[in-house]
């Protein structure tokens, strides 16, 4: 560039800040202009301050909406926590009127377990009497006399709910010759171990 364009371009300059001085002079001038000025500023200034109004009231109301949902929430879970507690409360009760009846059962059973076995030796005696009163009626028939050689003597071992009328059966003695081969009478109570003779010498 050449000094003349230079110095051309640096007046139109120094052109356009005397221009923009003599606006502002004339808005120092001009009264009309600086109140259209402050009007203006005063509308911006209202309408921001009523948008920041606008967005206090709708950020308080959206946290009240929030507070009321997190309320009906604490609401619901108090709730389901008092229905469970009923729920445990009733399974604990459940629980210790299982424990109940079932203390009451084994003291019943234990309670039972002597009158079984009375009943169970009453059980024997009377069994023992109708074996020794059925011979009496039924003549028992005479066995034949059979010549074999001596057998080793065989013995049985009493088991529990055992009668000699039930032993003398399964071994095909009459009650008479198990009492004799034992030297005992069908009145004789016997015990679950004890060995009778079952074989004749």
């Amino acid at each position: 560039m050449d000094k003349k364009s230079e110095t051309e371009t640096v007046t139109m300059q120094l052109d356009e800040i005397g221009n923009l001085g003599h606006i502002g002079d004339e808005d120092h001038d001009d009264p009309e202009g600086i109140q259209k000025r402050k009007k203006s500023q005063r509308q911006f200034l209202f309408f921001a301050a009523v948008a920041v109004l606008i967005l206090i009231l709708a950020s308080a109301l959206l946290f009240r909406a929030h507070d009321r949902a997190v309320k009906v929430e604490i609401n619901t879970v108090h709730l389901k926590l008092t229905t469970l507690e009923m729920g445990v409360s009733r399974l604990e009760q459940e629980v210790n009127e299982l424990r109940q009846s079932v203390s009451a059962q084994k003291e019943s059973e234990t309670r039972a377990n002597p009158k079984i076995d009375a009943l169970s030796k009453r059980m024997d005696r009377l069994e023992n009497k109708i074996a020794a009163i059925a011979p009496v009626t039924q003549a028992p028939k005479p066995t034949p006399v059979k010549t074999t050689p001596q057998t080793k003597e065989k013995y049985h071992e009493v088991r529990r709910g055992e009668t000699l009328f039930r032993i003398s059966k399964d071994y095909g003695l009459s009650l008479e010759q198990l009492c004799r081969l034992n030297q005992i009478t069908p009145d004789t109570p016997i015990h679950p171990g004890q060995k009778l003779l079952v074989s004749p010498k």
